[in-house]
């Protein structure tokens, strides 16, 4: 079945953020199985939107990264802090 190039999109983040919450339960060990059974995907559908486990894990550790910052952004501005200290920003 031909998929949208939306939906492609919306499976692909879907599975990355399966990752990143089963990676941050277990470790980077979790296999491709796993996250495929989460995702309720066919493990070789996996490798239709990343190619290997490596890129998977790249792109996930990047996701992860940008959400902690975004989230350390919103809690210093939230808080009042001296946001300037933090970032160089006066």
């Amino acid at each position: 079945m031909k998929i949208s190039a939306t939906q492609a999109a919306t499976i692909r983040k879907s599975i990355l953020q399966i990752g990143i919450h089963l990676i941050r339960q277990n470790g980077p060990t979790v296999g491709i199985q796993e996250i495929a059974d989460k995702a309720k995907i066919p493990k070789g559908s996996f490798y239709n939107y990343f190619s290997s486990k490596d890129q998977f894990l790249i792109e996930a550790l990047e996701e992860y990264t940008q959400n902690a910052i975004l989230w350390n952004d919103q809690t210093l501005k939230k808080e009042n802090k001296n946001y300037s200290i933090y970032t160089n920003k006066k």
